[in-house]
């Protein structure tokens, strides 16, 4: 068998090879610029502390106080008599494991109006999937129990990572730290706590408290009837930040 190769074919030979070559190389290019994006998506930084919220925006004098539930659920039920007392809410910070132990409790701080941010723990250590598995599933474990959208998370000790940081950008959580730190769990006298923080306090301020505090029913009441004092309204960060 013969070709018979003639101008027009040897043309149109050239023009099939050509095109595959330049298809060929484009998707190469394309390739190495796609690995280049992931690549930089992955050793991205971020500047944490612009996505931590310690703070949120208000004209008006007010505070939030928050409490994050640790070890036992004894102090729980003081906690919340004293809050119906002065007619103010707080908003509790309760793990996965927490609600696990707990969730008739967890049931009724949410039933009072309280707010709740989910406490993250050991998140540091995780890499961004993990990360993202573990936010997930803690959410979901609360979600369930409440019928709620809950999106507010809080690293138990106060510390965050990029993959905590981009996740919250990526899924739409909100990080709230710390903010003023009471230090409760030093078992610092309620005293002692408020001569501390005192001179720190403004408006859209977020105060930090630990259920299990030696001193915490004590605490929450002379921080409670100071800051109504000075005249500040107490609120849930959720009519805050979103």
């Amino acid at each position: 068998m013969f070709f018979i190769l003639n101008k027009p074919k040897i043309y149109s030979y050239l023009i099939v090879l050509s095109t595959v070559v330049i298809l060929f190389f484009t998707a190469e290019v394309l390739s190495e610029a796609n690995n280049l994006e992931i690549l930089e998506t992955a050793t991205q930084t971020f500047d944490i502390q612009d996505n931590i919220i310690n703070k949120f925006n208000t004209e008006t004098k007010e505070i939030a106080i928050t409490i994050n539930c640790v070890g036992s659920n004894d102090n729980i039920e003081e906690i919340l008599q004293i809050l119906e007392k002065y007619e103010v809410k707080a908003n509790f910070g309760i793990s996965g494991e927490w609600v696990k132990q707990y969730p008739e409790q967890t049931k009724k701080i949410y039933k009072r109006g309280n707010g709740i941010i989910v406490l993250l723990e050991e998140i540091n250590s995780l890499d961004y999937r993990q990360t993202d598995r573990t936010v997930e599933e803690e959410l979901n474990k609360i979600n369930k129990l409440l019928n709620s959208n809950i999106k507010l998370i809080r690293s138990t000790y106060g510390e965050y990572n990029d993959n905590i940081t981009k996740l919250a950008i990526d899924k739409g959580y909100k990080i709230i730290g710390l903010g003023i730190d009471t230090l409760d769990y030093q078992g610092l006298e309620e005293n002692v706590i408020w001569d501390n923080i005192k001179n720190k306090i403004m408006k859209g301020d977020i105060i930090s408290m630990n259920s299990n505090a030696e001193n915490i029913a004590d605490e929450l009441e002379i921080v409670i009837n100071s800051l109504k004092e000075r005249e500040y309204g107490l609120v849930c960060l959720e009519d805050k930040i979103y």
